[in-house]
């Protein structure tokens, strides 16, 4: 028998061990080039007319990408190496060399790789404009645009994942030559000896896990100031080192103290769960680790991008309360209506008025005063917002603050602060009284927005300039279009202003990128750690092979066998599940403190319930295998 007959037999045999690693090799390589060809596609990227660019986009997320994966692989490799010592060593006993055995292991892995990399390059190729069509949709574009076989992305993607495969083959190699036969015939038995709980500094670590989360949690709503870099990784590293000690020590010390309180008198379902965990949890602390933090960092960044793309309406809206507004262009407005009735476009037009005067606002909080330095207050009357429409609270002698990002936490209260009004001849001090979850003007136009009292109004307008405005608003959305381009041809380049339409399209393009990127990146993340667990139970149902025998022999039947592994699955997918859940909820609520003006509970709500019920389904087939796995053992 040659080496590549041996080769052969052995990935016969190992394919149904290997089938969702092949998969998932062949889902990255797919995203990856569909990521390569969008980057090198100029078509798209001219087409695209963002102003963030697409090439750097969709380059940023294949180095995310490759990254996810090149873990992912090495740590699949490596749980596969194990489950293969057994046999590696064996062929070591009948006379093969270490080198032969080498060879071996890199032909079976380069074929296998070579193999996922040529199907996944195809299946992209296939793929890749319906991919296409999807971002377009996204992004709210109705252009066509043709995609061509990309050869840049094709020798890219080649080039990443042969030097991906290239690493996983000297790993092991590795393995073969540093291994010796004893540890290779006895890996798969490794397991841990529970420790008697006791010991001071597992305890220590145990509560510091919690302190650790909880402080992560707390700093997490207050990490929105002039050191948010800082603040943010002060925020990761402890949720991390959190999460590592609470699966490394609190959850083994609780399981511990749990199993002493039974004083030792297991129930049988629980033999096969707990105290399997319990011999397990040492090494799975590292892994549940990485699963619970890339769980949390996928429902973030997929929540985020979510939240932002189902709330571009009412975000843009609150910015840009007029479909069209003109500031000291009544020529332009006049014909700009006359076009609009000549085309039947029905829409309702307001006056309105306001004082620029500028604006000292160092008494706000350091966030509001950053963000306001420099730029002028528009300050209107309450009675002429109301006259135009607008329903806003009596100022009653101090003023009402028009912030779409009220609801945020982005400059903090506003409420009670004094603002100071320059005049030519003196100032003005006035009292923030309430604040607007919405602009009274375009932001485009008006800047720091203030309503006030008529008395109020009256003595600024006796000192500064008056300001009028021209505001349209359509009476149908499906106009907007059409109306934007009569805007455009009526107004002079440099005159003109940024209106609805073109804000709106523009955030549905930015936000639809974002959640294209976010969530094929998801898919990998949830796909990497879906994996991860199932090929460690995959694993130690091969372990346990011998104790189910040894049961069904004592006669117990596979449903009673078959409950512990379902309560075992439980723990072993649903706390990293839950723990990453709490994580990506309180990284969504950080977030949504200076990213939303609106709810986003629907939306996170969606995601999060996505997410577990592909979860599950790794869980379900991992509860499958272990009952085929009692089936074989009579």
């Amino acid at each position: 028998m040659t080496l590549f007959d041996l080769v052969r037999r052995s990935m016969r045999k190992n394919i149904k061990h290997y089938y969702l690693y092949f998969f998932s090799f062949i889902f990255s390589v797919m995203l990856y080039f569909v990521f390569a060809t969008l980057q090198h596609d100029e078509s798209v990227i001219k087409g695209a007319e963002l102003s963030l660019r697409l090439d750097q986009s969709f380059k940023v997320a294949a180095y995310l990408l490759l990254a996810i994966v090149a873990v992912f692989v090495l740590y699949a490799n490596s749980i596969f190496l194990k489950r293969r010592s057994n046999e590696i060593g064996i062929y070591q006993l009948i006379g093969l060399t270490r080198g032969g055995v080498a060879r071996m292991l890199m032909i079976e892995n380069m074929l296998l790789g070579i193999g996922a990399l040529l199907v996944g390059i195809a299946t992209g190729i296939i793929v890749s404009r319906g991919f296409l069509l999807l971002l377009v949709k996204l992004m709210g574009k109705e252009a066509f645009i043709e995609l061509s076989i990309s050869i840049p992305a094709i020798m890219q993607t080649a080039i990443v994942f042969i030097v991906l495969v290239a690493v996983t083959s000297l790993q092991s190699l590795r393995v073969v030559y540093k291994s010796t036969l004893i540890d290779l015939f006895t890996a798969r038995r490794t397991t841990e000896l529970p420790k008697q709980p006791g010991k001071i500094s597992q305890l220590l670590f145990g509560v510091l896990g919690i302190v650790f989360i909880v402080f992560g949690y707390w700093y997490s709503g207050r990490m929105v100031n002039s050191y948010f870099i800082l603040n943010a990784f002060i925020v990761l590293a402890a949720t991390i080192f959190g999460t590592f000690f609470f699966f490394r020590a609190t959850v083994g010390w609780l399981l511990h103290l749990w199993r002493k309180r039974k004083d030792g008198h297991l129930a049988f379902r629980h033999t096969l769960s707990t105290a399997a965990i319990m011999h397990r949890m040492k090494s799975n602390a590292r892994s549940l680790t990485l699963i619970t933090t890339l769980s949390a960092m996928t429902l973030g960044m997929i929540g985020v991008a979510y939240s932002l793309y189902y709330s571009v309406e009412n975000s843009t809206r609150g910015m840009f309360p007029y479909d069209f507004a003109f500031q000291n262009q009544a020529e332009f407005a006049s014909s700009f209506e006359k076009e609009l009735t000549a085309v039947g476009i029905s829409f309702e037009q307001k006056e309105l008025a306001s004082v620029e005067l500028p604006v000292d606002v160092a008494k706000l909080p350091s966030q509001a005063s950053a963000y306001w330095a420099d730029l002028k207050a528009s300050v209107f009357s309450n009675d002429s917002l109301e006259q135009a429409g607008m329903t806003i609270v009596d100022p009653a002698g101090g003023a009402v603050l028009f912030d779409s990002f009220a609801n945020s936490d982005m400059f903090g209260s506003n409420v009670g602060y004094d603002v100071t009004l320059k005049m030519p001849d003196n100032e003005l001090d006035i009292t923030i009284k309430e604040v607007e979850e919405n602009l009274a003007m375009n932001t485009d136009t008006s800047f720091y927005q203030l309503a006030v009292d008529r008395t109020t109004y009256e003595k600024l307008e006796s000192g500064a300039q008056e300001v009028p405005y021209l505001v349209f608003t359509l009476e149908q959305e499906e106009d907007s279009k059409e109306a934007t381009a009569i805007y455009k041809k009526v107004v002079p380049e440099k005159e003109q202003r940024v209106v609805y339409y073109d804000m709106l399209a523009q955030q549905f393009e930015a936000n639809g990128l974002m959640i294209f990127i976010t969530g094929f990146l998801g898919l990998v993340f949830l796909l990497t750690t879906g994996s991860i667990l199932y090929f460690r139970q995959m694993t130690e149902a091969e372990q346990e092979r011998q104790t189910f025998r040894t049961l069904r022999q004592l006669g117990f039947s596979i449903p009673d066998m078959m409950n512990s592994i379902i309560w075992k699955q439980l723990f072993i997918f649903g706390l990293p599940l839950a723990i990453g859940i709490l994580h990506g909820i309180f990284a969504i609520k950080s977030a949504s403190s200076f990213l939303f003006s609106t709810s986003i509970l629907l939306p996170a709500t969606v995601a999060f319930i996505v997410y577990a019920a592909i979860y599950a389904i790794f869980a379900a087939f991992t509860i499958g295998y272990y009952r085929k796995i009692m089936k074989e053992v009579l």
